[in-house]
């Protein structure tokens, strides 16, 4: 895919995600519940849950698990979390350097093992799926797969090139 390309699918989805995350925190802030509920297993949203705030992995880990960490209480929404690895992701996309972009891959790695521990406990723990939350999921995902694809010029610093398969090492 060429970098131009690259570049506005990767605003596309940050955008999208944005919107989809600032709607999943609006959610949890004026504590609606769920939209919707279809069939047993799957909501809209699980904003209500003990799993909606960074505090759920405490309680994964000191009930699910049986360790004991300190109880604390952060409060933030996920949503919350990811509402910020996208707007940093829509906002520096227009300006990519080696380290932002080195940066935003780190942050988008982290956001993807946090989405999967999420899906994790949606399903093994709570046993009901946030289809929001599976397309936020997805959403990082594809995130993640369009930043890796891009790379910087190492020469210059300022500007980005797509892989090539004959260059030189």
């Amino acid at each position: 895919m060429h970098l131009a390309r690259r570049l506005h699918w990767l605003r596309k989805v940050a955008l999208l995600g944005s919107l989809l995350a600032l709607f999943l925190t609006y959610a949890y802030v004026t504590g609606k519940g769920s939209l919707c509920t279809l069939g047993d297993y799957f909501v809209c949203t699980l904003s209500e849950t003990s799993y909606a705030t960074v505090d759920g992995i405490y309680q994964f880990f000191s009930l699910t698990l049986g360790n004991t960490l300190p109880s604390t209480s952060v409060g933030i929404p996920n949503s919350f979390i990811f509402l910020l690895g996208f707007l940093v992701l829509f906002f520096l996309s227009y300006r990519l350097t080696p380290s932002a972009l080195s940066g935003l891959k780190v942050t988008f790695y982290i956001l993807a093992a946090y989405s999967v521990f999420l899906t994790y406990a949606e399903t093994y723990v709570l046993y009901t799926l946030s289809l929001l939350g599976i397309v936020m999921s997805v959403l990082v995902f594809v995130s993640l797969w369009l930043l890796v694809g891009l790379h910087t010029d190492s020469s210059s610093g300022k500007r980005l090139s797509k892989k090539s398969k004959h260059s030189k090492s």
